[in-house]
């Protein structure tokens, strides 16, 4: 993936999901400095990548991660609510600024397979996510438009004009999760 992304002089991400490497399941949680020595591979590569601590809100595996050369963090919402979500954001982008790095964060419910079908009844309102933004100061703002997480059979139906309201209403890039179900077609839209 890298060398197509140094050839085609595109940006990548290179990510591993902070929630599966401290899942219950395991015995102990996955330290992250093991997968932060991918960052040394990452440093040689010539097209921009975001090395990443993905859809995680444990602050100490986040704040590691940062110390050990990730350069970006994405912050799951998924298990706080509202208020905890903001202060734990605000907690992680003064502390991932002050080290050069980027905060994602998300605004709204992102559907995931199970509940696929009403993917449509959780669009980001765009005047939420302008006012979760100015709040927290992050670099990129995941949104839901109808995409869905983890969907692995069919299409999911992105609204392109509620894409377009949240575009208008902030400054910063935003983000689609549930890559695997957004239809090819509308990459042209981009």
């Amino acid at each position: 993936m890298l060398d197509a992304a140094e050839e085609a002089g595109s940006p990548a991400i290179v990510g591993f999901n902070g929630g599966f490497l401290a899942h219950p399941g395991r015995a102990r949680p996955e330290n992250v400095a093991y997968y932060a020595g991918m960052g040394l591979a990452l440093a040689e590569v010539a097209a921009p990548v975001a090395f990443l601590p993905n859809e995680t809100d444990d602050f100490c595996q986040i704040s590691r991660g940062i110390r050990t050369g990730f350069n970006a963090v994405m912050v799951e919402n998924e298990r706080l609510g509202p208020d905890e979500y903001r202060r734990l954001v605000k907690k992680v982008v003064a502390m991932a600024h002050a080290a050069g790095a980027a905060v994602e964060a998300a605004v709204g419910h992102l559907p995931d397979a199970s509940g696929a079908s009403n993917a449509r009844t959780h669009l980001t309102d765009p005047a939420a996510a302008r006012a979760f933004v100015e709040a927290t100061g992050v670099d990129a703002l995941a949104v839901s438009v109808g995409n869905v997480h983890i969907l692995t059979q069919g299409k999911a139906e992105i609204d392109l004009d509620a894409l377009k309201r949240i575009r208008d209403a902030v400054s910063v890039p935003l983000v689609l999760h549930g890559g695997t179900g957004i239809p090819m077609e509308l990459a042209q839209h981009s």
